[in-house]
């Protein structure tokens, strides 16, 4: 396998295309969060995206031999998740190494909805630098929301967050956890103690709403098997338009 350079970025997330389920990939690209790796070189007909740092899944995007696949895989000091398009799930599980499964579905519009009114009090508020203090006392179940970034400076000025306040705590949030051109995956976060409430639908409508206005389109990305997760995209309004499979 060899290491793509980057001068080849632009070129890949044009052979990627914007899919919901590519969101994550390009933003990685494009942050420079990410190295490739291609048989060869040659990325027409399949790479591997491995992101940097803390983040841990690894993106198939095409095919790529069995073997490389394999050997590359099992050089990898620690322990990873691979995410690919559905066609190429035999040749993930023909490698050995993954135990698990787990398909993930992705939820969108299919036309553009008008903006929410956000019906409840307190109100959501956008979240700036000024809240890096607020996000670093929450709970360590919430570390998923920051996966993408590798600090909360990058968290909060290149992402957009919007969080109900308790007791000058946050309650809930909801966030952009990554970006194309087209789509905006978004995630939210409870505390235990105010779960059940609307705090978590009410940041995520006014996250929606300043998204449809920047012309993105949200899309909701969970387990198959997440109800709670699966319902409030529901209720959002939202339909599942794409899936992707996930190793581990």
């Amino acid at each position: 396998m060899k290491k793509l350079d980057n001068i080849y970025y632009g070129d890949l997330i044009n052979f990627i295309g914007e899919k919901p389920w590519n969101t994550n990939v390009i933003f990685l690209l494009k942050n420079k969060l990410c190295s490739i790796f291609t048989e060869e070189g040659d990325y027409s007909k399949g790479c591997l995206v491995v992101p940097q740092g803390e983040l841990k899944d690894l993106y198939l995007l095409g095919e790529i031999k069995l073997d490389d696949l394999y050997h590359f895989l099992y050089k990898l000091e620690d322990k990873r998740t691979l995410l690919c398009d559905m066609r190429y799930r035999s040749l993930v599980m023909g490698t050995g190494i993954f135990k698990k499964g787990l398909k993930n579905v992705i939820y969108s519009y299919l036309e553009k909805p008008l903006c929410y009114e956000i019906s409840i009090t307190p109100t959501p508020k956008k979240l700036s630098l000024e809240n890096k203090k607020d996000l670093q006392i929450l709970p360590l179940d919430s570390s998923f929301i920051f996966k993408n970034f590798t600090d909360l400076d990058r968290f909060l000025s290149e992402g957009i967050s919007y969080s109900i306040f308790i007791k000058k705590h946050i309650a809930a949030i909801s966030n952009t956890y990554s970006f194309s051109e087209k789509y905006a995956d978004i995630c939210v976060y409870t505390g235990i103690a105010h779960r059940r409430k609307g705090y978590s639908y009410n940041c995520a409508k006014a996250l929606i709403n300043e998204l449809l206005t920047l012309n993105k389109i949200p899309t909701w990305t969970t387990a198959e098997d997440h109800i709670p997760s699966r319902k409030l995209a529901e209720k959002l309004g939202m339909v599942v338009v794409d899936e992707v499979y996930c190793f581990y």
